[in-house]
């Protein structure tokens, strides 16, 4: 931020020290010219949009390399399941070091709060912090053996999904859809280890697949029979 604020600085005292009047040749094309570049750099704001956009850009980076590290995590399950109680509506700080991937995951989300960037973007970038945990928790989910923890973990997975679609009235996100869709699959399978004789034909996995087609805007089967009547 210093960096543009002194550079806007830099081109206002760069401006003013040019004297057209002096050089007539110019003529007065130039010398209005002049005057509105000044006008323009001394009336941007303290907070520019570039600015936004660049503190925005650099949370994202930083959001993206703490996951990447936390998907190693769940990968080698080493990552432990959310402090989050029945009644909290969202998960606990840990209670170890904060000098951890989960513990920089929370800080970053705190700076996205606090930051100066326009608000759309940072509601952007909250729902896209809490669709990462689900996608990674997810992924914990599928490296767990026992199939009663695996319905554990896809249990968070779903409170996960659940912040975006209530907080930010995202259902129509493809993302969240996209996660939606590999948590019903996931539940779908599990549920078939612990009851096999469910087979192909549990509540997730059509709920799954109806997901799946509204993302492809595909029609479910007897929908061009029907419309055709």
């Amino acid at each position: 931020m210093v960096e543009i604020k002194s550079s806007w600085t830099l081109a206002d005292e760069l401006l003013a020290s040019i004297n057209l009047q002096s050089k007539p040749a110019l003529g007065d094309f130039l010398f209005r010219v002049r005057n509105r570049l000044i006008g323009f750099v001394q009336s941007r704001p303290l907070t520019s949009p570039v600015e936004g956009e660049d503190l925005a850009f650099a949370l994202h980076v930083q959001m993206a390399r703490e996951f990447i590290d936390l998907r190693q995590d769940a990968r080698a399950r080493r990552l432990l399941k959310p402090l989050w109680p029945e009644n909290e509506s969202l998960p606990q700080p840990p209670s170890g070091p904060a000098d951890t991937v989960t513990g920089r995951l929370i800080a970053i989300l705190e700076s996205i709060k606090a930051a100066d960037i326009p608000e759309n973007a940072k509601l952007d970038m909250i729902a896209d912090y809490w669709n990462k945990w689900a996608f990674v928790t997810w992924e914990r989910a599928l490296v767990e053996e026992d199939a009663a923890e695996r319905l554990g973990w896809l249990a968070y997975v779903e409170r996960y999904l659940g912040l975006i679609r209530e907080d930010f009235n995202r259902a129509s996100w493809t993302p969240w859809r996209m996660n939606r869709v590999r948590l019903l699959l996931a539940r779908s399978f599990t549920e078939q280890n612990l009851q096999p004789s469910q087979q192909d034909t549990s509540q997730s996995l059509q709920d799954a697949q109806a997901m799946l087609n509204r993302i492809l805007g595909n029609k479910p089967a007897g929908a061009e029979q029907t419309s055709a009547k």
